[in-house]
């Protein structure tokens, strides 16, 4: 009896564990918080109403587009997603438990040494991963503060 009652336990507690959201995945190199890279400015408004800010657009023709969640969308003169970035807000993760708070340990650990690390003027870093469409910005705390998703190849 003790035996079922502990394997019962074992079970509702992975029964409980959070799963993501496909509104919360954040997949490199493709989508982010529903977004899909390639998707028109019209797709994302049809899929996530008026964004709550929107800038631009800036002198090549691209606009940022923010929403309540802690993410926004970068459209090309051409009005298409080429690019995802989600900030402190965004609770989302990876397949891998990647997301905003993860440690730069945990980055390495999920997906390996990055292609590049490029100090940034605020004592932060950036660390990019090229073939999965992934660039991070890690604190000085050591901590994931922003995610971007770019398409494959160029992060």
């Amino acid at each position: 009896m003790r035996t079922t009652a502990i394997w019962l336990s074992l079970f509702l507690l992975a029964a409980c564990r959070k799963q993501t959201s496909p509104a919360e995945l954040i997949e490199p190199g493709r989508a982010l918080a529903g977004i899909q890279l390639g998707m028109t400015r019209e797709e994302l408004r049809a899929q996530l109403g008026a964004p709550s800010q929107s800038v631009g657009p800036d002198r090549n023709g691209r606009s940022a587009l923010s929403y309540p969640g802690g993410f926004s969308a970068v459209c090309d003169s051409n009005g298409l997603v080429v690019s995802i970035q989600a900030g402190e807000k965004f609770r989302g993760r990876t397949k891998e438990g990647i997301g905003i708070g993860s440690s730069k340990a945990d980055v390495v650990r999920a997906f390996g040494a990055p292609d590049k690390t490029e100090a940034n003027t605020d004592t932060s870093a950036s660390i990019y991963y090229f073939e999965r469409g992934l660039r991070l910005n890690i604190g000085t705390n050591g901590k994931v503060e922003h995610i971007w998703v770019r398409p494959k190849g160029r992060a």
